[in-house]
């Protein structure tokens, strides 16, 4: 849920503005998350991809973002060229496998939603980022004793399942969620 948080972090890290940048969407399963979240980026990112193996699933979300706000986003599966130019890239639900059947920018900032990545590619010199901490903005006090939890775990657990992403957009833009740090590989950013 809090993706566009963390690409937020990136872009003012990283000196890049949204209306500039592309984001590419590695996702192979129709989650409501990564629908609207690709949703949100349409409006907000100079462009979309989506690479995905279900071609055919992307391309009716593609042809209703389309209709509905008008925006074009490309939806593909083309190992060769999909992320060689790619800066920013959003792994939903690739395996490590399938994510090092592509070539990829070798500067790219990969965001990993799912387990740890590894890219098996000589060159590749970018960042991956495994998970990230939030600044907690709210007046939530967390009393658990002995029990070292960070703040995001802890934050993530005020949401229900199955809660509509519109209503936890709201919280978390209402509690004026920030990310604090993100975890690499090889430290944090």
């Amino acid at each position: 849920m809090l993706i566009p948080e963390i690409t937020d972090y990136i872009l003012e890290k990283e000196n890049l503005k949204k209306e500039e940048t592309s984001i590419h969407i590695l996702v192979n399963n129709e989650t409501d998350i990564a629908i609207q979240n690709i949703k949100k980026f349409s409006t907000e990112f100079k462009a979309i991809t989506i690479i995905t193996n279900h071609i055919d699933k992307f391309k009716r979300i593609e042809e209703k973002i389309y209709n509905e706000l008008g925006i074009n986003i490309t939806v593909m599966n083309n190992k060769k060229k999909g992320l060689s130019r790619a800066k920013i890239i959003i792994n939903y639900d690739f395996p490590k496998e399938l994510i090092n059947q592509y070539n990829i920018n070798e500067k790219a900032i990969i965001v990993n939603i799912q387990g740890k990545l590894k890219i098996n590619k000589k060159r590749y010199d970018g960042k991956i980022i495994q998970g990230y901490e939030i600044i907690d903005n709210t007046e939530n006090e967390y009393d658990i004793e002995n029990e070292k939890f960070y703040t995001r775990e802890l934050y993530e657990s005020t949401f229900y399942y199955e809660q509509p992403y519109k209503y936890v957009r709201e919280k978390i833009e209402k509690d004026k969620m920030k990310i604090k740090e993100l975890y690499l590989q090889n430290g944090s950013y």
